[in-house]
């Protein structure tokens, strides 16, 4: 009940009569069951991928679920609209500022976009040095909503972390996106979430969306690791569908297909236990400490994309 995801449906069911189904954490073996035996007709799918990587049924398209609300998955949104046969809404934003975009119909031609800025908020993007980008460049989202009641009040008991988050009444959102024109949004990443590799940015969260699809993979984990050469590379954790017969290799060969030679992984950590994760469903990077630290020992697959003369920091 600390995150958005929980307050803000008790809310929303609060307001229109409805109720709200909680469950103590997740779990995608009872998702479904879930949905039917309560007569759920919106929820918040923040394990689109893992629901997904579920073997297909015949009757996956009968639940009573009529609007399912993501975040800006993109093609992974789409995969689940058609074989779930549910209509999405994509919502940006945090427990400290609500939801300050929206996309409220999302299609294959704007599955990409996080949402809409909603009427009364204002929103820009700053530099590392805290000077204005420009649209269409990437920089930190700042939003300003229309009444101080609209953003938290502070983080309890951290005077200090509040005013470094609240300057002038802008929130400083911590998240690496682009701003479109006519008030779109493109969320690109969070900034610690984001791996510097020769002053190119590359996503995490984007690069995990597209592996998870790879069908050895259960679920994986982007992380950078730090190189005196490159100044971060790519680390792939992967949490495979079938362990003992997961290929690396074959893994790396099927990514140089689909993504650009700058995004591919330069190691590759098998995971076998389930990763650390947030109430919400969301990995704890900061937790994987063994998988960070073994590139630096050799313990994982080097793949042809590491630089050749690196040395761990």
């Amino acid at each position: 009940m600390f995150h958005v995801t929980g307050r803000t449906p008790t809310v929303t069911m609060a307001d229109v009569g409805g109720r709200v189904v909680l469950r103590e954490r997740l779990s995608i073996g009872e998702f479904w069951r879930d949905v039917k035996e309560h007569n759920c007709t919106s929820t918040t799918a923040a394990s689109a991928a893992l629901l997904l990587a579920a073997a297909p049924r015949d009757d996956d398209a009968d639940n009573p679920l009529r609007i399912v609300l993501f975040g800006a998955l993109g093609p992974t949104a789409i995969a689940f609209a058609e074989r779930f046969d549910v209509r999405l809404v994509s919502n940006y934003g945090s427990t400290e500022v609500g939801f300050p975009f929206t996309n409220r119909i999302v299609r294959t031609e704007t599955c990409h976009i996080a949402g809409w800025l909603r009427p009364g908020y204002e929103a820009r993007t700053i530099g590392p040095d805290g000077s204005n980008v420009a649209e269409g460049e990437v920089g930190e989202l700042l939003i300003k909503p229309p009444h101080r009641l609209l953003v938290m009040e502070g983080y309890l008991g951290r005077p200090d972390a509040t005013e470094k988050a609240i300057i002038d009444g802008w929130y400083h959102t911590g998240d690496a996106v682009i701003l479109l024109p006519g008030g779109a949004m493109q969320f690109v990443d969070r900034i610690k979430d984001t791996v510097r590799w020769f002053g190119e940015n590359i996503s995490g969260s984007a690069l995990e969306a597209i592996i998870n699809n790879d069908r050895a993979v259960l679920e994986c984990a982007v992380v950078g690791v730090d190189s005196a050469v490159a100044g971060q590379e790519v680390l792939l954790v992967v949490r495979p569908m079938d362990e003992p017969d997961f290929d690396p290799a074959a893994l790396f060969a099927r990514l140089v297909d689909g993504l650009p030679k700058h995004c591919l992984p330069a190691f590759i950590a098998t995971r076998r236990d389930e990763f650390p994760k947030t109430p919400n469903g969301k990995i704890r990077k900061v937790e994987l400490g063994p998988e960070i630290a073994r590139p630096a020992a050799g313990d994982v697959w080097v793949s042809p994309a590491a630089v050749a003369s690196r040395t761990p920091r």
